[in-house]
């Protein structure tokens, strides 16, 4: 295996375990957590962030703010990296108004991840999904929960999220993102949690009060 399966081998890899390292729920309400979407660096440059189906087919949003995309690849969920495809240029196109990407190649999206490398926005850019309870939202910055208008700002017409600290490759900011999805009202018990982020588990939890096991 040459040195750039090893970068997107360690990359999926890291990328599955921080995406599944979801903090406790909170007593109320209880919600069910959607995976959380994570960027990981490959190199000093380049990143890899997994693409969130739709439902439609073919079609996925990039929820981490992405400035530039220089390769797409299909990515079994179990099994090695080097067994990831391209996704040659002129069978995808990306939108990054809405970040969503558009890909015409076959994908199953039961088995496979769908992996955008290129270089992020920064500072940090999310894109909320649609029908997100916008008074839910809850920023963390560093070791502080931050406040809109000075640590971030909200355009609640696109749902985009963007961070205001400094934020370089040799300094990333530490950020944690995370809201609640507008449920059905005779099921609030269903609604869904959204996250994004690199802050630890461990400041998330105390800065949000999370209860542990």
């Amino acid at each position: 295996m040459n040195s750039g399966s090893h970068l997107l081998t360690a990359a999926i890899m890291l990328s599955v375990l921080v995406a599944c390292q979801s903090p406790k729920e909170p007593k109320e309400p209880t919600a069910q957590r959607e995976q959380a979407t994570t960027s990981v660096t490959l190199g000093r440059r380049s990143e890899g962030v997994n693409a969130v189906p739709t439902g439609e087919r073919g079609l996925y949003r990039i929820n981490v703010g992405m400035e530039q995309i220089e390769q797409v690849r299909v990515v079994p969920q179990k099994g090695d990296g080097a067994e990831s495809r391209l996704v040659e240029p002129g069978h995808w196109t990306f939108d990054r108004s809405n970040g969503r990407l558009r890909v015409d190649v076959q994908v199953d999206d039961t088995g496979e991840t769908v992996i955008v490398l290129g270089t992020r926005a920064r500072p940090p850019h999310i894109m909320l999904p649609e029908k997100v309870d916008f008074g839910s939202v809850r920023v963390l910055v560093g070791d502080r929960l931050g406040a809109e208008g000075q640590d971030y700002t909200i355009d609640r017409n696109s749902g985009s999220l963007k961070l205001l600290g400094p934020d370089t490759p040799e300094n990333p900011l530490r950020y944690y993102v995370q809201a609640t999805m507008v449920s059905d009202p005779a099921h609030p018990e269903r609604a869904r949690v959204v996250a994004f982020g690199n802050l630890d588990q461990k400041t998330i939890g105390r800065l949000l009060e999370i209860e542990p096991h």
